[in-house]
């Protein structure tokens, strides 16, 4: 019967339950849709470098998937306070006819369950089709390649969806149990016809607050505009987004605390017409919203924050990918073997002549044609000698760079590079070349923590030493420049000096920089392909 009770009640209130219902499809689909993101990019064709920033992002979104399942926590026993508020009468009537609170309870479970099973079965075919739309969002944001694109279902997803959907639905029915139990008969039948309490605050109370949160507002919104480089580690991040919140509450509790008292105090306005009324009723609301506003306006603040950093991380990226990686494909090849390989065991003799064939001469020997899959090839040589350390381009500052940071190796070879062979490099680049007397070096960096150290080196006139020579530095600072392409600016230094300061058994790597001779994606990723390949070639397993 009490189960009977319960559809029939669902039923004839469903336009009474249509908030609650929104609110929990909503939560279950934004949920999903967050934790899902992984599986449907997995079927995306993109670099490796492109995959590990959307891992990242995955990750954020985890993270934020929490924060959001909180304040949907929130929300939706808002939502079940005001849908229990609107059967008031109801209940009473159950009870005047006899039923006792503990059938009402049961009453209620019932309707909770179903509803609940209900919302998370449509907001879960809801998020499912919104997460093919974010994977198609997220590919052209990347600029992937949609070929291999299929429908996906993530299990894994589902399964966090129901046990964080479970964990809020829980305290929702253990709330609305004790809303039906501290209620009496008398206040359940006659809850209509009562207004709320207008709860008066200290006027000067609310006004320092309101002040006191306009001040910690206006300062979150500076250490994210003019301030944001006093944000110089993550962890600092939280600072506005805490003040952010905290501000919100208290600016929110204050106004709906005076806004009443301005009007009582005009009185030609408040005693006008029905404005005493309506301004109590408009008070009293704002007085009981003050928590749910909040709550939405965090739910905005989240949404915002999210869509911005996605956006930004992705432009920001883009930018990065397209100054930093410009070319296709970029191979290098150590050529003086020492020491043992990464597994510790040594190099074979095979090794050993192997690391003097370049990389052309390698890719051959792979059955790797050169000429009919890359175009505008460019082969580079960088040295290394331990005559030229770091410590010795620091000269007279090493002292002070060692006690300050004793962990940088000042004993490591610096790299080097003839002049000819790096301009080739920063031409291909789209980056400055540049000329040098016979006794003058620079030094390439846009490493930002190494350039500062190398500056100040560089402003004292520190001089280097290759083959007997002295060599002055030509610029007083590093110039902007790299050698490997990466995901962001990482070359700690390279020093480039005039072609004739060079001995060639000091030849350290093979440098192979390309494009892929393709017309289209499709062509590219064959040849991505072929690369991929070589890994597997009997030549590279012996």
């Amino acid at each position: 019967m009490l189960l009977k009770l319960s559809l029939r009640n669902i039923k004839r209130s469903f336009k009474d339950y249509t908030i609650y219902f929104m609110t929990l499809i909503l939560g279950v689909a934004i949920f999903y849709l967050f934790n899902s993101i992984e599986s449907q990019t997995v079927m995306l064709n993109v670099s490796s470098s492109t995959r590990e920033i959307i891992g990242m992002m995955v990750n954020i979104l985890s993270g934020v998937s929490v924060l959001v399942s909180f304040i949907l926590g929130f929300l939706i026993v808002y939502a079940s306070r005001f849908l229990m508020k609107r059967r008031n009468k109801e209940f009473g009537i159950y009870m005047t006819l006899g039923m006792g609170k503990r059938q009402i309870s049961s009453i209620l479970l019932c309707e909770t369950f179903f509803i609940g099973i209900i919302s998370l079965a449509v907001g879960l075919v809801i998020g499912v089709a919104l997460s093919q739309l974010m994977s198609i969002f997220v590919a052209s944001m990347f600029e992937a390649d949609m070929t291999r694109f299929a429908f996906v279902f993530s299990s894994s997803a589902m399964l966090k969806t129901i046990l964080y959907f479970g964990v809020i639905y829980i305290v929702v029915m253990i709330f609305n149990v004790f809303f039906i139990g501290k209620q009496e008969l008398i206040d359940l039948l006659l809850a209509h016809r009562k207004n709320e309490k207008v709860k008066m605050k200290n006027m000067w109370l609310c006004s320092g607050v309101f002040i006191i949160g306009m001040i910690m507002l206006g300062y979150a919104y500076y250490l994210v505009t003019a301030g944001i480089t006093k944000l110089d580690t993550a962890e600092k991040i939280f600072v506005p987004i805490g003040l952010g919140i905290v501000s919100t509450f208290l600016i929110f509790w204050s106004v709906s605390g005076f806004v009443l008292k301005i009007f009582m105090a005009k009185k030609k306005t408040y005693y006008k017409g029905l404005n005493t009324f309506t301004l109590r009723q408009f008070s009293s609301q704002m007085n009981t919203t003050v928590f749910s506003m909040g709550m939405i306006c965090l739910m905005l603040f989240v949404t915002i924050c999210v869509l911005s950093t996605g956006i930004s991380l992705k432009n920001a990226t883009t930018a990065n990918l397209k100054e930093l990686s410009p070319t296709d494909i970029y191979v290098e090849k150590t050529w003086n073997l020492k020491g043992n390989k990464a597994n510790g065991k040594p190099y074979s003799q095979k090794d050993i002549a192997d690391s003097h064939l370049s990389v052309s001469e390698t890719l051959v020997n792979l059955d790797f044609s050169i000429h009919e899959n890359l175009k505008d090839v460019i082969t580079v040589n960088v040295y290394a000698t331990n005559d030229l350390t770091f410590g010795d381009t620091l000269g007279s500052y090493a002292t002070s760079v060692h006690s300050q940071m004793p962990y940088l190796r000042l004993n490591a070879a610096e790299k080097i590079m003839r002049l000819s062979e790096y301009n080739q490099v920063a031409k291909r680049y789209g980056k400055q070349t540049y000329q040098l007397q016979d006794n003058e070096y620079i030094v390439i960096a846009n490493f930002g923590g190494m350039i500062e150290i190398r500056n100040e080196a560089l402003k004292r006139g520190t001089q280097i030493e290759l083959l007997g020579k002295m060599y002055l530095p030509a610029h007083k600072e590093c110039q902007d420049g790299f050698l490997t392409p990466s995901a962001n600016q990482s070359n700690s230094g390279i020093i480039v000096v005039p072609d004739q300061a060079i001995n060639e058994n000091y030849k350290e790597k093979n440098v192979l920089i390309a494009d892929y001779k393709a017309t289209d994606e499709v062509e590219k990723q064959k040849i991505e392909e072929k690369v991929q390949s070589l890994a597997q070639h009997p030549y590279a397993k012996d």
